[in-house]
């Protein structure tokens, strides 16, 4: 994990984060990205409901890699 958080920082790779806590799920990956963004890691999305909106901006940034961040819980 350390050496894709050093690849946001370097600007090797970007991340979206994707979620919504409101529809049901966890929010996972939105949380992640503001807390990366929060830390002052630049080359990070929060794409909430709708991560394909970012997609153009991310790819605007010339990253070697994109990675998509989005988790949820499932009702048991």
């Amino acid at each position: 994990m350390e050496g894709r958080i050093a690849g946001l920082r370097t600007g090797g790779i970007v991340m979206i984060g994707a979620g919504n806590g409101l529809r049901g799920d966890d929010a996972a990956g939105s949380v992640l990205a503001r807390r990366l963004m929060g830390r002052g890691i630049g080359r990070v999305f929060d794409g909430g409901a709708a991560p394909e909106n970012y997609c153009e901006r991310a790819a605007a940034l010339s990253p070697s890699a994109i990675i998509p961040r989005r988790m949820c819980s499932v009702p048991t």
